[in-house]
């Protein structure tokens, strides 16, 4: 069996929405009420956060990752 294990510990209201992106080897998540993306890189144990600024309503209806998306960088 496999234990889980806190790779980040972000304190999330809500955390959900789990991604992992193979393109990027990245696991990306959100917090709904924060209106937060977070994303996980395994191979260094870093992990970053981008504020969209408002509710996340539902995760579903974001956009689908591009392999050249980067939200740290279209967000500014």
């Amino acid at each position: 069996m496999v234990e889980p294990k806190i790779v980040a510990d972000t304190r999330l209201v809500i955390g959900e929405g789990t991604l992992w992106h193979e393109g990027e080897q990245k696991l990306y998540w959100l917090d709904i009420p924060n209106g937060s993306i977070y994303r996980f890189d395994p191979r260094d144990g870093r992990h970053e956060c981008s504020r969209a600024g408002e509710v996340i309503g539902d995760p579903a209806r974001l956009p689908p990752l591009r392999e050249d998306f980067d939200p740290w960088l279209e967000s500014r």
